[in-house]
């Protein structure tokens, strides 16, 4: 499936995160990722050196199992968010000093595969869902193929919407396709993956006359990653998010010494698959 010697595959936002730590040496998509440490206490050195490939929207819409992959590593350890949801969603509206979190832009072209969005119906006094739960769904509102722009993400919503018991983001959509504008909207988000979808997923765009899709999804999905946290009361920040997702996926080939691979291919094709993972501190690496 894939024609890659020595390959690891890299999340798209740990892509972004490795540019961001070069600085003015960042470089591009797909990189040769050399990362050495010494342990001074056990007088161990470590040395990992691998072809990185990084998860990409246009990879994702080109092929099935990027999109696998892409869910797997922004889903992978969710499990560190169960303390933080709040009536099952996360606020993704204020970052860890409590400061509004600004994301730019939101244009994308909504798809049958995105979040559901929820809207308030004044005339039905319900909430509404084009895709997702049957009781609050309605069959003939779905904005599929729609251009939709998130004009502000006005906050977070933790009591209950007309009766339904989540906790939920509320923002204000116009539709590009439809000509409407300031329709308020809600959207539960989860996980990262959520969030990366919340923000266009594979279909994030630079403009409602734009033609082609762009990366910007990973790209703001990132921001909120690095900015969403705990403050905790050494000073420190507890970034869940960003250890709620796999950075790295090393395939067999890539291990020339060490743990051979520790997850079977067929855990990739059901979603619901939980895969084996380790971590790796990389707080005083190089690269």
């Amino acid at each position: 499936m894939f024609d890659y010697d020595g390959a690891l595959f890299t999340s798209g936002i740990t892509n972004y995160l490795e540019n961001k730590s070069l600085k003015g040496d960042s470089v591009g998509v797909d990189k040769k990722i050399f990362i050495h440490d010494f342990v001074e206490r056990l007088g161990l050195g470590k040395i990992i050196k691998c072809a990185g490939f990084s998860t990409t929207n246009w990879r994702i819409r080109n092929s099935n199992l990027w999109e696998d992959l892409n869910y797997k590593q922004l889903t992978g350890n969710e499990s560190v968010l169960q303390q933080y949801l709040i009536n099952g969603g996360l606020d993704i509206t204020r970052s860890f000093n409590g400061a509004k979190l600004k994301y730019g832009k939101i244009i994308y072209k909504k798809k049958d595969n995105q979040l559901p969005l929820y809207e308030y119906d004044k005339t039905q006094e319900t909430v509404r869902q084009s895709l997702g739960q049957e009781e609050y769904q309605l069959k003939d509102f779905f904005r599929l193929n729609h251009i939709l722009e998130i004009s502000n993400i006005d906050g977070f919503v933790i009591k209950n919407i007309n009766g339904v018991n989540t906790g939920v983001v509320e923002f204000t959509v116009n539709d590009y396709t439809t000509n409407e504008v300031g329709v308020k909207m809600y959207a539960q988000i989860k996980n990262v993956h959520d969030l990366w979808l919340f923000l266009g997923g594979a279909y994030s765009m630079d403009s409602v006359d734009s033609k082609t899709y762009n990366e910007k999804s990973f790209e703001q999905a990132t921001n909120a990653v690095n900015y969403i946290g705990k403050l905790n009361e050494d000073g420190t920040v507890r970034q869940y998010l960003k250890e709620s997702i796999i950075h790295y996926m090393p395939s067999v080939e890539c291990t020339k010494q060490g743990a051979s691979n520790i997850n079977d291919i067929k855990l990739f094709n059901k979603r619901n698959n939980k895969l084996a993972l380790f971590d790796l501190n990389l707080y005083d690496a190089g690269v």
